[in-house]
């Protein structure tokens, strides 16, 4: 099946330039059981493309209809039996329409009236179809639908929309080259060099059934799940996804691997969720984005890591008493050395309210250790003093405030160590074996191959500037935090071995 693909596939590139993508798509959406949406303008092969894809598969029907506001259900289902109708039966004849064909293309889906949309909805999802009181079963490998433009919003059109799990964004062809090929040299015909057989198709479906997940492959899909549902899209809106189009991505991914021959999916299959997560085309970098860098970290984020350590500033973390209220209210009375101890009228007076409000007032210019410049519950104090009062009478220690803060800071940083660790062996260990399996992956193009690369390079160098950032914080002692003012730009102090900086 692998060979016969990659032979497909190969032939298919041949003539179609520019539409790797799309083309893998297509294949894969029909392998997977799965409905395909190309979203772009007229003119760019969306139906010449769907057409031979069809004609890739020995003895498939293929059906196609231009949908308006105002197509009715006789034009895609089939019109009324009128000889059931004279037995008093509600009957369709189906033969040559929708629900007997193989491949399905439906042009401007989205103008899908109220009238087909239950029909429509059921023959999409369940391959099914209500021919008046019987359930019908379809033959339906794939649904192709295309549209030059995303449906405004409306329910019953999302719900439309949320059924086509493969999503592709064709545009007319970039590069001269191409399209000088696709005007003067292609041939009208395309004729493929081999074909898919119905039963071929469904012995790989039966084989994807008992195809597993890889431990860090159902890691990296649950990472890319949190990652979706917390990250904004290029719209401005987060990007959420069904539970049930993630149990048919699930599916989609063992049909990959089924076809390359696998037991279970590995990391490179993941690749293929870009055309799969996306909900508007303004989405797509950051979905590939977050897909690459997960897969390649094993569900870690690089950014997560460099966040926490940014958050980690040592010098704010190891001054928790700046959010310690002190019980009562401190009054601090400036002594400027010439007038003595400033009175409220002069304005030489402080209302103190927190411990770091006193520490300040402590180690300033205007505090003598001679002079009781504090007042706390009408009682006097020099700095000492109080700092001693507040220990014995409301149980404030500030080396023990620093010290509990110093000990929650340092299980940070190991917890962010450890993290960081284990990516960097994770990436040692597989990411040698994860580029051949990319390279041997028919799902996957040769940009996505290069663009991995290059993304590993660089993240190769920002794993070095973390493990930098990490050895810097780590250097932190407490003898440091009880001694050193945290580079407030204030004198560091020491008095009596108790820590005054600010």
């Amino acid at each position: 099946m692998k060979k016969k693909l990659e032979s497909l596939i190969e032939a298919y590139q041949g003539h179609f330039v520019e539409r790797e993508d799309e083309i893998k798509g297509a294949f894969l959406a029909i392998l997977a059981n799965e409905n395909l949406l190309f979203l772009g303008p007229p003119g760019t092969a969306k139906t010449y493309l769907a057409q031979n894809i069809c004609s890739s598969i020995g003895d498939a029907e293929f059906f196609y209809y231009f949908l308006t506001h105002f197509t009715t259900s006789e034009e895609l289902f089939g019109p009324l039996s009128l000889k059931a109708l004279e037995g008093d039966e509600f009957r369709r004849k189906m033969e040559g329409c929708l629900p007997t064909s193989h491949i399905g293309y439906l042009d401007e889906i989205f103008k899908a009236n109220s009238s087909i949309l239950n029909g429509l909805l059921t023959i999409l999802n369940d391959r099914k179809f209500h021919d008046g009181p019987e359930v019908v079963d379809t033959p339906l490998l794939s649904i192709f639908g295309a549209s030059n433009e995303l449906p405004e919003k409306d329910e019953n059109i999302e719900t439309l929309y949320d059924r086509f799990l493969f999503r592709y964004e064709v545009k007319p062809i970039t590069f001269e080259e191409n399209l000088w090929k696709l005007i003067f040299e292609n041939s009208e015909v395309f004729l493929p060099p081999v074909n898919l057989s119905v039963n071929e198709i469904l012995e790989i479906r039966e084989k994807a059934k008992n195809v597993g997940f890889y431990d860090d492959v159902m890691d990296i899909l649950m990472a890319i799940r949190r990652e979706l549902r917390t990250k904004v899209g290029g719209d401005g809106t987060q990007i959420y996804i069904s539970d049930r189009r993630w149990k048919k991505i699930v599916n989609v991914l063992k049909v990959a691997a089924a076809t390359q021959g696998y037991d279970k999916v590995n990391r490179s299959m993941l690749l293929i969720l870009e055309h799969l997560l996306w909900d508007h085309p303004e989405q797509k970098t950051a979905v590939r984005r977050i897909i690459i860098e997960l897969t390649i970290s094993g569900g870690k984020s690089f950014d997560d890591i460099e966040d926490r350590i940014k958050r980690l500033d040592p010098e704010k973390y190891s001054f928790s008493k700046k959010t310690i209220k002190l019980p009562q209210t401190v009054i601090f009375r400036k002594n400027n050395g010439h007038s003595g101890i400033g009175s409220a009228s002069s304005g030489n007076v402080k209302l103190l309210l927190t411990l770091a409000d006193v520490i300040v007032a402590g180690k300033s210019r205007y505090c003598n250790d001679s002079v009781c410049n504090f007042t706390m519950n009408y009682g006097d104090y020099t700095y000492e003093g109080l700092m001693e009062a507040l220990l014995n009478e409301y149980g404030i220690s500030l080396e023990s405030q620093i010290h509990d803060s110093f000990i929650d800071y340092r299980y940070q940083v190991e917890e962010i160590r450890d993290e960081f660790l284990d990516l960097k062996r994770y990436d040692a260990n597989y990411f040698n074996h994860y580029k051949r399996n990319l390279e041997d992956n028919i799902w996957v193009n040769r940009r996505d191959v290069d663009e991995v690369v290059i993304y590993h390079q660089k993240k190769m160098y920002e794993m070095d500037r973390l493990e930098k950032e990490i050895s810097k914080v780590e250097q932190i002692n407490l003898e440091y935090v009880l001694t050193k003012d945290g580079g407030n730009n204030q004198n560091s102090d020491q008095r009596n071995g108790r820590f005054i900086g600010y």
